[in-house]
């Protein structure tokens, strides 16, 4: 229901009668409408991340086959959903970077690569190396190494990720994912975990999880600097340590943001495991307890 409504109003003027219609209608209805949408024209659909084949199974319905040249894109992570999806369809697997690549991407992210002495070097290349070209991994850890200076400190972060590699000698990208969840600070930590709160895939609005995070008492002035300004350098702290994605910018600053679906997943265990959930999603219990 969601995503048909997601599409729709994609595509359709949002009115207020658009929007009624949208609240009050059926899934079939739903299907019926985007389906008269798209008759006649030129569509290009990108279905993001799909785990099951019956999920595109009840979506496609709504797509009308005009012979026109319209074109459906799935992206999984599941190779037989990938192959099972239509049997007119070609599949693409998308390859692992390079070793090269990984290491330009490692350098790009760096925030001062001026910085790397040849010893810290040789150690960032042992590590990049084993993300085995996973580009999430290589940015999280670029961004971990970001603000760990000076080689002792990097030394350190190898060892902790030497102690979890699997059998073929890949470090698991949770290990990364938790090691830099760990080296926050209290209050960054926290203001990552609330970003589990909201859906996947979700575009936040970067002023609205400001005032969310003000409104929850993460953001204590220092000096004479506004709240605002502090919230607003967690974020783009957030965003350099490649915990969060940038969305949208307009004149030089972020307005929109999202997160990984890795990442968001990691805010939601973390979150229970620090009984962090329990303050955002309460339990109801009864008045004898």
């Amino acid at each position: 229901m969601d995503l048909l409504k997601t599409i729709i109003k994609a595509i359709q003027d949002c009115t207020k009668e658009t929007l009624d219609f949208l609240e009050r209608t059926t899934e079939k209805d739903l299907e019926n409408h985007l389906r008269d949408l798209l008759k006649g024209r030129k569509y290009l659909v990108v279905a993001d991340d799909v785990w099951q084949k019956e999920a595109w199974e009840s979506l496609k319905k709504a797509f009308p086959n005009s012979k026109n040249g319209s074109r459906v894109i799935i992206t999984s992570r599941n190779e037989d959903v990938a192959q099972r999806v239509d049997d007119r369809g070609f599949v693409h697997k998308l390859r692992f970077l390079t070793q090269e690549e990984s290491w330009d991407l490692f350098c790009r992210k760096l925030v001062d690569v001026r910085a790397m002495i040849p010893a810290m070097e040789s150690l960032a290349k042992d590590m990049v190396e084993k993300c085995r070209g996973l580009p999430l991994a290589i940015v999280v850890l670029s961004g971990l190494l970001s603000y760990r200076g000076g080689l002792d400190e990097w030394q350190k972060v190898k060892d902790c990720l030497w102690k979890n590699i699997i059998e073929d000698k890949t470090i698991e990208i949770s290990s990364i994912l938790s090691l830099s969840f760990n080296d926050l600070s209290v209050a960054l930590k926290q203001c990552f975990l609330y970003i589990g709160i909201f859906p996947e895939d979700q575009v936040i609005d970067a002023e609205d999880i400001i005032r969310l995070w003000m409104a929850e008492g993460f953001i204590i002035p220092r000096g004479e600097e506004r709240m605002e300004d502090v919230a607003e350098g967690f974020l783009n702290e957030l965003i350099r340590r490649s915990l969060v994605q940038v969305a949208k910018i307009f004149w030089e600053k972020v307005t929109h943001y999202r997160v990984h679906d890795l990442l968001r997943d990691l805010a939601i265990q973390k979150a229970f495991d620090t009984n962090l959930f329990e303050i955002y999603h309460p339990r109801k219990h009864s008045k004898s307890s």
